[in-house]
């Protein structure tokens, strides 16, 4: 009989300050019975307007996360996105817009200052 015990990668400090400030920014961009954006439906969960694999400066921005029900969120990313991306533009307004876009090319340096740092705020709007 094998022993077949799960073997679990340790996440590093990295992934798990990540992962708090991930939770952190989704408790803000969509509290308990917040309705999709797009829809109205519940229950939402937060999008990243700008996604945060192509910028890492505005993973935890809060004005960079709405909230959309599963069904809208899978049809931004995997049906229409310019469609539906266009509807959030049109919904979060042009200055909101325009400030995501000025930002996009911010650099977020990956260390334990910043990472504690963007906690302490995010804490602050909890």
């Amino acid at each position: 009989m094998v022993n077949a015990k799960r073997k679990y990668k340790k996440k590093t400090p990295k992934q798990r300050l990540e992962k708090k400030l991930d939770r952190l920014w989704q408790s803000i961009v969509c509290p308990p019975d917040t309705p999709c954006e797009l829809c109205g439906r519940l229950p939402a969960c937060g999008h990243h307007i700008v996604l945060k694999s192509r910028c890492k400066a505005l993973r935890w921005v809060i004005e960079n996360g709405i909230p959309l029900c599963p069904h809208c969120h899978y049809l931004v990313h995997n049906v229409d996105p310019r469609e539906y991306n266009a509807r959030i533009d049109e919904k979060i307004g042009k200055e909101r817009v325009e400030y995501l876009r000025e930002h996009r090319q911010d650099e977020f340096k990956e260390n334990k200052q910043n990472y504690n740092k963007t906690i302490k705020y995010l804490e602050g709007k909890v």
